[in-house]
C-alpha cells in the first residue's frame, strides 16, 4: 500500500521509453530521473524531457493532481528539497480533496481481498 507511487528511472537507458509497461506509467504519481549529474546531465535532462511528454499524452487519474518529472543527484545532493516539496504539495492536495482517503481505503479492500483469496487456496 502507497500514498504516492514514485518510479526511479536512470537517464539512460537504450531506447528510452521504448521499455517502459504503460501499466506503470499510468500508476506514476511522480518520476525521478536519477543520476542527474557529471557527464550523465545533459541524458537526464533528454529524460526528463521524454518522460514530460509521455505523460501529457496519458489520460489523467485525478482532477487535483497530474504527475510531475524530477531529476535527482544522490552524489551532488542536488533537487533533494524539490522532491520533499512535491511530496508535500501532493499530500495537501489528495488529503483536501479527499483521494487520499479513498485511495488507501481501496487498497486496504483490495489487500483484504487478496488475503482473503490466499487463505482460501491454501486450506
Amino acid at each position: 500500500m502507497v500514498d504516492m507511487f514514485i518510479l526511479i528511472v536512470p537517464p539512460a537507458s537504450g531506447d528510452e521509453l521504448q521499455g517502459l509497461k504503460r501499466g506503470v506509467i499510468e500508476l506514476v504519481d511522480l518520476v525521478l530521473v536519477n543520476k542527474a549529474d557529471g557527464d550523465l546531465l545533459p541524458a537526464a535532462r533528454r529524460m526528463k524531457a521524454e518522460y514530460t511528454s509521455a505523460l501529457k499524452l496519458l489520460r489523467k487519474r485525478s482532477s487535483v493532481w497530474h504527475p510531475d518529472v524530477l531529476m535527482v543527484s544522490s552524489l551532488e545532493s542536488k533537487y533533494g528539497d524539490q522532491v520533499w516539496k512535491v511530496a508535500l504539495d501532493f499530500k495537501k492536495k489528495m488529503e483536501e480533496s479527499g483521494k487520499l482517503f479513498l485511495k488507501r481505503s481501496n487498497q486496504q479492500n483490495a489487500c483484504m481481498w487478496d488475503y482473503i483469496k490466499n487463505e482460501i487456496m491454501t486450506r
